[in-house]
Parts: structure tokens; C-alpha cells; sequence
């Protein structure tokens, strides 16, 4: 990340290069192969300060995010070792990363007013495709590798909603393939296959297996992740949300069901923090009792010692009189 550099203009510099060498990269593939898609403004709205604020507050906002994650992972792991109350992050923290979303969300609409044409659709998919390839790309230099994967796919579901997510969908059949290794090559064995060759039946066999296996839909893998800190991530298939809003449209103008959506996410976060509140009192009354409890005891226990040291004490009195 940037922690080095200390000023926004040192920032600025470093990405406006970042920006000059990815799109000269991107020139070099596009000769190589004229399929590949660059919108021919795409070099001139990239120098623009509208591109240049989309890319910073998108970086601001992944790393903020990134940050409560991991804090949220530290915390969720203090939790389970220690008794008493779970140790929670601020609603100021969870609040910063709405606030960071929306001011994506206020440029993001800049830009769709300036650059989209909405009676051409081919032209603006092929425009805004290009700019989030394009950003993740620029991103992909400031980030740690192993970030990495986590940032280019929250970057992708803020631009097109979680069932959607083309590289997480990605990532995870890469994931799928190399646990189930094998499975994808079945379709060759099968045109290969020799009914008279016992090692031919072994292997298809067992690539059968290997095949059943395998998850049937990704959706269900998609729906895996649990994630209260990013905005707007609603778990449904691609069916249910093939009328969906993404989050950068949502978060400005929110349909009734990502409204309600909104309302019950606020709705658990009050009682989350109304029941932590209840059970701090609980626990409070419960010590208060407990020690009232202790010190009843101990007062009982000295007492009988009183009166045992004083029966023994005038037992030895009698005796020595006697």
C-alpha cells in the first residue's frame, strides 16, 4: 500500500504514472489482438481529474475495508478465547466504509452522466467494462500481492453486485477444478475411451467419482461468504438478482427491496448494540450479586470461627479453673 508516500500530490504522481504505463500496456495488447476491447476516448478520460478521483477514493475505500476485515477477523478470534462480553468494532469504523461508498457512488454518477450514451448499450458496456479491467489493474500495483485477489473482487462487486462478480465466480471454479483435479479433462477420456482396457474403466471410473463430487452451481458457493462490513452484499442467486441494482447505484438510489434491505442491516446493528448494552448491565448485576453472595459467606464463616474460637476458649477456662 501507500504508507510511504505522505502527500496526496506524491499519490497523484504515482498513479498518473501507474495509469501512463498500464494504458501503453494495453495498447501493445490491443495491436497484438484487435478483439480486445479499448474505447477510443478511453485515453483522454483517464488523464481527466474525474477518472483521477474515482481511482483514489476506490483505493481509500478498499483499504479502509480491508483494514476492518482484518480487525473484525482479530476480534472475532478474541471472542472465542475470552468470557464475558464479545469485543465489537465502533459503528464510526462500519460508518466510514458507507461514507467512502458513497462518494465512489457520487463520482461513479458523474461519470455514467457524462460518458454514457443509454440509447447505445454495446458502446457504454464496452466503455465502463474497460474502466473497472482498467482500475483493478492501476490497483493491482499499489496493493500486496496477496490482497491482491481480495481487492479485484470487492472492486468487481461494487460495479456489478455480488451473483455477478465474474472474477469471484472465476476464483472459485479455479478453486473447485484444482480440489477436483481431474474432472475437467472427463470429457476427453470419454472420446478416448476403450471398453476393452481395464485401466481405461479404473480411470473414467474414477473421474466419474471425482466428477459427482464436484459442487453442481457455483451460487451456492457464492452465497459461502459472510460479510456484514461490505455495503450492500446481499446474498441471492442470478435469478433473483437479474433486476438487482449494484451497490454504487444502490447506496444513491436504492430500490424498495435493497431499502428494506438497508433498514433491517440498521434494524440488527440497534439491537446488536441494544442486547450487548443489556447483557453489560446483566453481567454487572450478576458480579454485584456474586460478590454480595462472597461477602455473605465470608462474613458467616468468620462468625462461626468467632464463636468456635470462643467455645474453646471457655471450655480452657472451666477446665483450668477445675
Amino acid at each position: 500500500m501507500l504508507g510511504q508516500f505522505h502527500s496526496k500530490y506524491e499519490i497523484d504522481d504515482l498513479f498518473r504514472k501507474i495509469i501512463e504505463d498500464k494504458y501503453e500496456l494495453m495498447q501493445r495488447t490491443k495491436a497484438d489482438n484487435p478483439n480486445l476491447l479499448l474505447p477510443k476516448d478511453f485515453s483522454k478520460f483517464i488523464t481527466e481529474r474525474l477518472f483521477m478521483d474515482l481511482l483514489l477514493t476506490i483505493y481509500d475505500y478498499c483499504v479502509e475495508l480491508h483494514k476492518l476485515e482484518k480487525k473484525q477477523a482479530i476480534l472475532d478470534q478474541q471472542s472465542k478465547e475470552r468470557i464475558g462480553i464479545a469485543p465489537k468494532l465502533l459503528s464510526s469504523e462500519t460508518d466510514k466504509i458507507n461514507l467512502k461508498l458513497k462518494e465512489i457512488s457520487e463520482i461513479y454518477s458523474k461519470i455514467l452522466l457524462k460518458k454514457g450514451t443509454y440509447n447505445i448499450i454495446i458502446k457504454d458496456q464496452k466503455f465502463f467494462e474497460t474502466l473497472i479491467y482498467f482500475i483493478t489493474q492501476v490497483l493491482k500495483e499499489v496493493f500486496d500481492k496477496s490482497d491482491y485477489k481480495y481487492i479485484e473482487e470487492e472492486i468487481n462487486r461494487i460495479f456489478r453486485t455480488n451473483p455477478f462478480n465474474l472474477l469471484k465466480r472465476k476464483h472459485i471454479n479455479e478453486k473447485i477444478e484444482q480440489k477436483h483435479y481431474g474432472a475437467r479433462d472427463y470429457k476427453v477420456i470419454k472420446h478416448d475411451f476403450n471398453p476393452d482396457d481395464d485401466l481405461s474403466k479404473n480411470e473414467l471410473i474414477q473421474r466419474i467419482l471425482t466428477r459427482r463430487g464436484m459442487p453442481k452451481s457455483i451460487d451456492r458457493e457464492m452465497m459461502v461468504e459472510k460479510s456484514n462490513l461490505k455495503p450492500f452484499f446481499i446474498k441471492s442467486t442470478r435469478c433473483a438478482a437479474i433486476n438487482a441494482r449494484s451497490p454504487l447505484i444502490a447506496i444513491m438510489l436504492p430500490s424498495v427491496k435493497e431499502r428494506l434491505f438497508q433498514m433491517e442491516n440498521e434494524r440488527k446493528q440497534m439491537a446488536s448494540k441494544f442486547t450487548q448494552k443489556q447483557k453489560h448491565v446483566k453481567d454487572k448485576v450478576e458480579f454485584w450479586i456474586q460478590d454480595l453472595e462472597n461477602r455473605q459467606t465470608r462474613i458467616k464463616s468468620e462468625h462461626e470461627n468467632n464463636h468456635d474460637k470462643s467455645k474453646i476458649k471457655n471450655k480452657g477456662s472451666q477446665s483450668f479453673c477445675q
